[in-house]
């Protein structure tokens, strides 16, 4: 006979799935933040040194070839991020959507990076006018660092809602805090 399985087994997963995600977010940003300290640290030594040799024509295509070197290095960190929570989670699906999310986080990442070595080279070396080209990628790079921000919530939106501890922790705590406030305005 076929068993129905019981909400007991349903909540039983939620302890695994949170231990799950915590390894793979914790693999991901520790793949992505060593490359970034490793190229931020190269960028920021090269520039210091190549600035005062390149001319206007040669900078714009090193700002060009040091964007694409920043997509392929994160695009490499997705990569690798996807195999590991594959052999972590053991789905292909689950694994295909963190890593179509993780393209998605890259490509702001990588054009909000462009835009940032564009604002420095427009600066520092005076190769367009700021008032106007590096005002419009300031305002780009805010937009996208928004978007961004907007994914991480998506992968915190994940997390609570496979911990409902966490979800019951925060809501009597916040009634708690409102109880508390409503006590001292009675006081006072």
């Amino acid at each position: 006979m076929l068993s129905i399985p019981s909400s007991h087994h349903h909540f039983r997963l939620f302890p695994q799935f949170q231990y799950h995600l915590s390894i793979y977010l914790s693999i991901y940003l520790s793949i992505y933040l060593i490359i970034f300290i490793f190229l931020s640290f190269f960028l920021f030594i090269l520039f210091i040194f190549l600035s005062f040799f390149l001319s206007e024509f040669i900078s714009i295509y090193l700002s060009i070839y040091l964007s694409i070197y920043f997509i392929l290095s994160i695009f490499l960190s997705f990569f690798l991020s996807f195999f590991l929570s594959f052999f972590l989670f053991h789905s292909v699906l689950f694994s295909f959507f963190l890593f179509i999310h993780s393209v998605y986080i890259s490509f702001f990442l990588s054009f909000f990076l462009s835009d940032f070595i564009s604002i420095y080279l427009s600066i520092y070396l005076h190769s367009v006018n700021f008032s106007f080209f590096s005002f419009f990628l300031m305002i780009r790079s805010l937009f996208l660092s928004l978007s961004v921000c907007l994914s991480l919530s998506i992968y915190l939106s994940i997390y609570l809602s496979n911990n409902p501890c966490t979800i019951q922790c925060i809501s009597l705590r916040c009634k708690h805090n409102l109880v508390e406030g409503i006590i001292k305005l009675r006081v006072i």
